[in-house]
């Protein structure tokens, strides 16, 4: 039986991406392109040839809403997010909210901000595409906070020609991993550079999606972000901005609007961030595997950004020293795969998967009803894993529901491609080894634990 944990950053979708859906089917000049399990890609009219970016946030005024304001509140932070931005012909608009958990408003609140937005953009030809939702301890009662940016096309802004493209939108925070940095940096246990690793992590997880959902690097890729400084940590924010331009500029992307958002009624540090990708639409193969397919999985450097609340619910367990120690474990940037998939450039990748929320049952999203997943060589998990397994609840299925357990990425590609695949990789950094193939069987995954003489299997 899999451990329920219930931690620092617990995320929710429920109906809201019918509701973003709908709102692209709806919306005039925009079409989906493409689903997967983890991205929608879009097209736009190609006479629409320039984009432009804003990002806004609602963010302490929200403290002490009232349920009959709900609507309101929602539709003024909307229209003050588009009070200053150029006339467009067609918006697609991203939200990014954070809620404090176990308030009985907020999951009300959060439902009719969305519902609220999508029946706005309804009248200005504006859709919604992507969004994100965090529950976040660190935020005080009753708090709540929504970051939105808007990429528009019209007459302004970047010059693109977006005949035969394709745009693909993510959006995401870093949760509270940077209160492991912060807490490291106040004890004197990590260095300035370090302590900066969490801005990496929120690059992470949004890039690493979009290249996973493409099976490709874009052509070009646009930052809007919201940075926020809640309580005793003011006088960050040139660091974290030159941290994102370092990164910006070593990954190819444009960093276009950093929005400062100061709260103080919440405790630590968030970054979100959207980014938006550009494909020409011939470079996005088709997602399709079959029985003998080979899976390669590429090492990870630790815990990355999925499992923290767990891992931090562990080391929470241990005398101080114990706890910073294990926490210095924790503190190692989620690597980014763009120079992987740079390598892999014209070689035929049948599907791909990012082991982040959900682990190793996020493989389920790729498989379908006639194949099972076989994983019997996994990477050797990390000590950290380790030492999680050995002191804690955590039995081989929570570890492999919970956690990366040492695989970061997983590659699926044809028998015949595997020599070439690895021979590629062999040139960067990154370690990768067949783990598995997959076999006819009914849409499960199987997992020969690295833990223990176990099996683990998810249906």
């Amino acid at each position: 039986m899999t451990t329920e944990l219930k931690g620092y950053g617990a995320k929710e979708s429920s109906d809201l991406l019918r509701i973003t859906q709908d709102s692209i089917a709806s919306t005039e000049g925009v079409s989906i392109f493409a689903r997967n399990a983890f991205a929608t890609f879009l097209k736009v009219n190609k006479n629409k040839s320039k984009i432009s970016f804003h990002a806004s946030s609602l963010g302490s005024e929200a403290r002490d809403y009232m349920p009959e304001y709900i609507n309101l509140l929602s539709e003024n932070t909307f229209l003050e997010h588009f009070g200053g931005q150029p006339k467009a012909e067609l918006t697609l608009l991203v939200n990014h909210i954070m809620r404090k958990p176990g308030h009985e408003r907020n999951k009300e609140f959060r439902n009719t901000f969305v519902k609220t937005l999508a029946d706005l953009c309804a009248r200005i030809n504006c859709a919604l595409p992507s969004g994100e939702t965090a529950d976040m301890n660190t935020l005080d009662d009753g708090s709540f906070y929504a970051g939105l940016s808007t990429i528009s096309f019209g007459s302004e802004g970047y010059e693109l020609n977006l005949a035969n493209k394709v745009i693909v939108m993510h959006a995401d925070g870093i949760g509270t991993k940077p209160n492991v940095y912060v807490e490291l940096f106040n004890n004197n246990l990590i260095t300035i550079e370090e302590f900066l690793g969490f801005v990496q992590d929120g690059l992470a997880m949004n890039l690493n999606d979009i290249l996973v959902g493409a099976l490709s690097v874009p052509e070009q890729t646009y930052m809007t972000n919201n940075i926020i400084i809640g309580r005793g940590f003011e006088g960050k924010e040139q660091l974290i901005i030159n941290e994102l331009q370092r990164l910006s500029d070593l990954t190819n992307i444009t960093m276009v609007e950093n929005n400062l958002v100061y709260m103080p009624d919440f405790q630590g540090i968030e970054l979100d961030m959207v980014l938006t990708s550009v494909y020409d639409e011939k470079s996005i193969p088709d997602m399709t595997v079959s029985e003998g397919d080979v899976i390669i999985g590429i090492a990870s450097n630790g815990v990355h950004s999925n499992g923290l609340s767990g891992a931090r619910r562990y080391a929470d367990k241990l005398d101080e020293k114990a706890r910073l120690e294990f926490y210095k474990l924790l503190a190692k940037p989620t690597t980014i795969y763009d120079n992987l998939f740079r390598a892999l450039k014209g070689i035929r990748i049948n599907t791909a998967v990012n082991i982040t929320g959900d682990a190793f049952k996020k493989i389920l999203k790729i498989l379908p009803s006639t194949l099972d997943a076989y994983i019997d060589n996994p990477q050797t998990p990390q000590e950290l894993f380790k030492e999680v397994y050995a002191n804690s609840e955590f039995t081989d299925e929570s570890m492999y529901d919970y956690f990366n357990c040492g695989t970061g990425l997983m590659l699926v590609v044809a028998p015949s491609q595997v020599s070439e695949v690895l021979d590629k990789i062999s040139t960067t950094n990154f370690d990768a080894k067949v783990i598995g193939r997959l076999e006819k069987g009914v849409g499960q995954v199987i997992i020969d634990s690295a833990f223990n003489d176990t099996r683990v299997i998810y249906k």
